[in-house]
């Protein structure tokens, strides 16, 4: 172990650590003709005093870019540093990428100017840049260098990729050339290309680099700009065997849970935003994320305190989320505790900010044991508090608060994969601050109507307390329904309340409007008395999908059509005019006795609207009637009855049809089962017949090969070693007998290779068929001494091929192949394989002799091509010049029948 640790310490012995980001003023002392003089640098706070006389002067500023806009004049950017935010106008927005700015640490140079604040102050937070020349690009994102996939310098230069000008693309190669400080040459082993970056670092010519450039033209040359480089090891393979150094949070939260495992190398430096001296532990979080730090070597420290700036090295593991175990950790000195993340409620959810400073806000609307129950924006939260004394909590209750501090994620231990608990949250070393103390009396809170919250109100938020007043209509599910006057609304309340329909009560609670009517959250309620309810609204067929009914008592008429029971539910469906509703009635009630299907009712019931949204302006999908008892069900038709001869003599008429129908279903039923039996035994007899041919072509192809291919081959060797036993000592070289055995057992071993592919079934497919005719030309080109350029497809469609179409194609290339070698003298063979417009097309090209297409051929090699391509109802297409070379075109459409399996 400590051999290990000593390699990993000496790899990170170069790195000079994070730098702190700091934003810094230069002023230059020095004109131009007298030589420029040094600069001046001091480092500012962002909140620059509005007394301070800064316009026009030069500035220099350096962060991370958390906001890149584009627009019509040109770029502008928000620099963020641990003193504040910076906006960046940059006039000349040539040959910058918004997405490599995006989230990297730049520095800038340009023109300071003031801008107001929203008190009213003028402060130096504009800086006015004129072009890419004045933005230095020192340090992009981690997760920018893995969005991209490697590509060869060559595909780049393809010209297929002309309609993709401007995509930002990843290579990697040597320094070829250094041309300036911010334009150099590098190189693959398939091309070379200018690269121009926004950097400013030296770079030696051979040093092997990554890059990430966005790519275009500069006339007909393809140019990468607004290029980062990064420095690679000079053995990719060997730096792939050993641990990468991680100098970020941000780099090692993004591990998946197998690769923390292997315990990267780690050495990182921030802030102390959590401590935890019972484990041994503390959070320490840099510029990207914070990151849990287990089992720390304080024996050789003092204890880490909240707020300190730590430096720590150690390696990779994982518990809920990838963590460090250290070796060594170093206090540097005092730090800034960064800006709090306000998390989004869906962040809260999935347990993604895991270990990072947040601030929540809510109401306090229940206390247990070391748990804040809170009533955020988004919902209610189980916040734990493990280090505050529980005594303090009662102080909180009902107030709008705020916890800033670290955040953990809870999670299930007893799993494997640590599943986060939904709803519940870990906050560390927290600060509380109450910003709203609740009322001594809620109901002194002004009264306002239903219909008033949804009018304009410069304090409402979702954590105002609203009092309403009205009459409970209904209670399911412990939502109540309240109307007042003619509006309705939705509460949710905090308690169990004895609450029934006709009750008048005023509510306390927090208002919500992203429902069909506003809701009414952790509702406190308060009964002052009862009366009738009011009569309700008619609903007429062509208008019953309104927001406006919602939380109201209305009445409507329709067709029953089902009658269910759910639990202690009946649940009736109905039909008025094209639209379907449900009616509910909780409790057990007796329903009208003279209720069947198909009957007329009025019903009278709380109008519940499903899916609208009066936030968002939608209109609601459908809506439910709740009803309170049986009497809100009247009958107002039954289905009539039909008169007995009416009914005698539907009856005559459907059993003598049904008799027709029984005596032609039965005759029919026969004639279709003989009829059926027949087609089974003629289609058994025509499959037996052509599996059996199949069978016979197929053995008797592997006969003859075996014969003619084997069976010679072996014959040969059989008759060079009898040979070679009775043959007189000194009248041939042995060697050169075996070198010829060799050689046939060779070819024996291909041919044999050669015919067990043709048979096996798993190689029918296209991509087999393509992968193996692109390593036979290769292997064949090699062993005759030809040079051979192979292109295959990097994508091939999984699609079926029958065994004979691969035999047959293989041996086409075969004999073009063996043209190539044997008659056209060639010193170099191109093979490639194109898949155009659902065509197979396979080019053999050789740099031969060639011969006159025109001029009769003596042998029949070219002859068999075409048959045999005509046989699969393919072409073979012939190209060839005297003293020009040959081409040779096999090609096969890919949607004919020969190409089912």
């Amino acid at each position: 172990m400590r051999d290990l640790r000593s390699v990993w310490r000496s790899a990170l012995s170069g790195w000079g650590g994070l730098v702190l980001v700091v934003l810094r003023v230069s002023a230059q002392t020095a004109s131009e003709d007298g030589g420029v003089g040094e600069r001046a640098l001091r480092q500012v706070a962002a909140a620059v005093t509005a007394g301070q006389t800064t316009e026009g002067e030069p500035f220099e500023a350096e962060g991370i870019a958390t906001l890149v806009s584009e627009h019509p004049g040109g770029l502008e950017l928000e620099l963020t540093s641990g003193t504040g935010r910076l906006r960046v106008k940059v006039a000349d927005k040539a040959g910058l990428s918004p997405a490599l700015l995006l989230n990297s640490r730049i520095r800038v140079r340009g023109v300071r100017r003031s801008a107001w604040t929203l008190d009213g102050q003028s402060v130096p937070r504009l800086l006015e840049v004129s072009d890419r020349a004045a933005i230095e690009q020192l340090e992009l994102a981690p997760k920018t260098w893995t969005a991209y996939s490697r590509t060869t310098i060559s595909n780049l230069l393809r010209a297929d990729f002309e309609a993709k000008e401007g995509i930002v693309v990843r290579v990697a190669g040597r320094i070829q050339a250094v041309e300036s400080d911010r334009s150099l040459v590098i190189e693959d082993a398939t091309a070379n290309v200018r690269v121009q970056t926004l950097q400013k670092k030296p770079q030696v010519v051979g040093d092997p680099v990554e890059v990430l450039a966005q790519r275009s033209r500069t006339g007909t040359n393809v140019v990468l700009e607004n290029g980062f480089c990064r420095e690679t090891a000079q053995d990719e393979q060997a730096a792939a065997r050993l641990p990468r150094v991680l100098v970020s949070a941000g780099e090692i939260k993004h591990l998946k849970r197998e690769e923390a495992l292997r315990g990267h190398p780690v050495r990182i430096r921030g802030v102390v935003t959590c401590v935890q001296t019972q484990y041994q532990a503390m959070v320490i979080q840099d510029s990207t994320l914070g990151i849990y730090v287990k089992n720390c070597p304080f024996e050789q420290s003092e204890p880490a305190q909240v707020g300190e700036f730590w430096e720590v090295e150690g390696v990779t593991d994982a518990g809920f989320a990838p963590m460090v175990r250290p070796w060594r950790v170093v206090r540097l000195g005092e730090g800034m505790l960064p800006d709090p993340v306000y998390p989004t409620w869906d962040q809260l959810m999935n347990g993604s900010l895991d270990t990072q400073y947040v601030e929540l806000e809510g109401i306090v609307i229940a206390i247990q044991f070391r748990t804040l129950m809170l009533l955020t924006r988004g919902g209610k939260i189980q916040v734990r508090l493990p280090d505050l004394d529980p005594a303090t909590f009662a102080a909180y209750e009902g107030s709008l608060v705020k916890c800033r501090g670290c955040l953990f994620a809870r999670h299930e231990d007893e799993t494997v994969a640590l599943e986060v608990k939904i709803g519940e949250v870990e906050l560390h070393s927290p600060l509380i601050s109450v910003v709203e103390r609740p009322p001594r009396d809620l109901f002194a809170t002004p009264m306002k109507r239903a219909v008033e919250l949804l009018l304009f109100d410069p304090q409402a938020g979702a954590f105002q307390r609203v009092r309403v007043g009205g009459q409970v209509l209904h209670v399911r599910e412990g939502t109540g329904y309240l109307m007042d006057g003619s509006n309705g609304l939705r509460f949710v309340s905090r308690e169990n309340t004895d609450l029934e329909p006709s009750d008048l009560v005023q509510l306390v609670g927090f208002s919500e409007l992203g429902g069909p009517s506003p809701l009414l959250r952790e509702a406190v309620v308060r009964k002052v008395g009862r009366a009738a309810l009011p009569a309700a609204k008619e609903l007429s067929p062509a208008n019953l999908l309104r927001m406006d009914y919602d939380s109201t008592l209305v009445q409507v008429e329709g067709v029953l059509v089902n009658l269910t029971r759910h639990g202690r539910e009946q649940i009736l469906e109905l039909e008025t005019g094209r639209r379907k509703f449900v009616a509910r009635l909780a409790g057990e009630h007796r329903l009208p006795d003279s209720m069947p299907y198909g009957s007329r009712l009025r019903l009278s019931g709380v109008y519940a609207g499903l899916g609208g949204n009066r936030a968002a302006g939608r209109e609601i999908d459908a809506f439910e009637l709740l009803m309170n008892s049986a009497a809100d069900i009247r009958v107002l038709e039954t289905p009539s009855w039909w008169t007995l001869k009416h009914t005698l003599a539907v009856a005559g008429v459907l059993a003598g049809g049904l008799v027709v129908a029984l005596v032609w279903i039965t005759m029919l039923h026969l004639r279709v089962e003989y009829r059926t039996t027949q087609l089974r035994q003629q289609i058994l007899e025509r499959e037996r017949a052509e599996q059996q041919h199949a069978l016979e072509e197929e053995r008797s192809r592997i006969a003859r090969d075996l014969h003619d291919d084997l069976g010679s081959s072996l014959t040969e060797i059989g008759m060079l070693a009898e040979t070679g036993r009775y043959q007189p000592a000194g009248a041939e070289d042995p060697r050169q007998r075996f070198d010829r055995i060799l050689a046939r057992a060779r070819t024996l071993v291909r041919t044999l290779d050669e015919i067990v592919w043709a048979v096996d079934p798993r190689k029918d497919t296209l991509a087999a068929l393509l992968r193996y005719l692109g390593g036979f030309a290769e292997e064949y080109s090699s062993t005759a001494g030809l040079a051979c350029r192979v292109e295959v497809p990097s994508r091939i469609p999984e699609r079926p091929l029958a065994a004979r179409v691969r035999h047959h194609l293989f041996l086409a290339v075969k004999e073009a192949l063996h043209n190539a070698v044997r008659h056209a003298h060639a010193s170099e063979v191109a093979f490639r394989i194109d898949l155009v417009q659902e065509e197979l097309q396979v080019t053999v090209a050789d740099n031969g002799r060639g011969f006159d297409p025109v001029s009769p051929s003596e042998g029949n090699g070219l002859a068999n091509l075409r048959e045999r391509l005509a046989g699969l109802g393919g072409r073979c297409e012939v190209r060839s010049r005297t003293g020009a070379g040959t081409t040779v075109l096999l090609a096969l459409s890919l949607t004919r029948n020969t190409f089912l399996s």
